[in-house]
């Protein structure tokens, strides 16, 4: 039996079966609960036809909310194997982590998978599609990228990140100078990337 540490409605974290993840979100959705699949938006080829298709962004994960009440209920739902927790207790996700990865998905600019990140300069964006966003900002080549992450999971997702200007996470600081992006940008560099140890 699970414990909860919050009475009321929370965001939480559902581990599911292999490749099951839509089903499970349909299961869910169809006991009158909130879930959130995110989804990114991918193209694969096949012999005859290149085709586009949704798949999960965190595969084997799918975000519920629910309380206490309904933990049984979620459990039931065909394609869920379990919700995340730690020594019998289930953890939330934060709401705001939810909030952000939502309105990332929903600015339009793409977003795909990325490693965990833990390290690099927090920006809050205030301009573009992807304004009131905060994550990480990464330097590429030719444009940044705005990680944002589930620290519960210890997945990130990341999105180019078009000209806009941004300040440096939590208001405090000068604006940033000449194109609109903060001057501590560092390159991305895939060995300084902090991997979850399994």
């Amino acid at each position: 039996m699970a414990v909860f540490t919050k009475p009321t409605d929370s965001w939480f974290a559902l581990v599911t079966r292999p490749r099951h993840e839509k089903t499970a979100a349909v299961g869910v959705r169809a006991k009158g609960l909130q879930e959130f699949l995110p989804l990114q938006r991918t193209r694969r080829r096949w012999t005859d036809r290149v085709q586009v298709i949704d798949l999960p962004l965190f595969p084997g994960y799918l975000f519920c909310r629910f309380g206490p009440e309904k933990y049984l209920h979620v459990m039931q739902t065909p394609g869920v194997r379990a919700v995340v927790g730690f020594a019998c207790k289930v953890a939330p996700v934060a709401a705001s982590e939810i909030d952000t990865l939502q309105a990332v998905l929903g600015s339009g600019c793409g977003v795909h998978p990325w490693p965990y990140l833990t390290a690099g300069d927090r920006v809050r964006l205030d301009d573009g599609p992807l304004a009131a966003i905060e994550g990480i900002l990464l330097r590429e080549k030719s444009h940044f990228r705005v990680v944002v992450s589930v620290e519960l999971l210890q997945r990130s997702a990341s999105s180019k990140a078009p000209t806009m200007a941004g300040r440096p996470a939590g208001g405090r600081g000068r604006p940033p100078r000449s194109r609109g992006l903060p001057s501590r940008c560092r390159s991305h560099d895939p060995s300084q990337v902090d991997t979850p140890q399994t």
